[in-house]
C-alpha cells in the first residue's frame, strides 16, 4: 500500500465529486499540519529571542544561545522554502554611509 493517499486518483481521467471531496480533505489535513508546525517554529524562535533578552547571561550561554537560534532560524527558512542568509555574505550588505 502506498504511503500517499492520492496516489490512487493518478492516472485517472475523470475525478467524481466525491474523489474531489476526499482530495480536498487530504490537502486540509496537509495545510493544517503545516500551518501547526509554523506556529511551532515561530514559539520556539519567540522563546529563543526572549532568553536572549536576559541580561544574568554568562558569556558562554549567550554563545550557546545564539547558535541554537541560528540552527533554529535555518531550520524555519528551510521549513517556508526560503534560502537562508545567516549575515556573513559580504555582498549582500547594505554599504556604510
Amino acid at each position: 500500500m502506498s504511503s500517499n493517499p492520492l496516489s490512487l486518483f493518478a492516472g485517472r481521467k475523470h475525478l467524481g465529486p466525491l474523489d474531489k471531496a476526499v482530495i480536498s480533505s487530504y490537502k486540509s489535513r496537509i495545510n493544517f499540519l503545516r500551518t501547526i508546525m509554523l506556529q511551532e517554529h515561530i514559539e520556539e524562535l519567540q522563546e529563543i529571542e526572549d532568553r536572549l533578552q536576559d541580561e544574568k547571561l554568562t558569556a558562554a550561554e549567550r554563545i550557546v544561545i545564539e547558535s541554537v537560534r541560528q540552527m533554529k532560524e535555518a531550520q524555519f527558512y528551510e521549513f517556508l522554502g526560503v534560502p537562508y542568509d545567516d549575515g556573513t555574505n559580504e555582498n549582500d550588505k547594505l554599504p556604510k554611509t
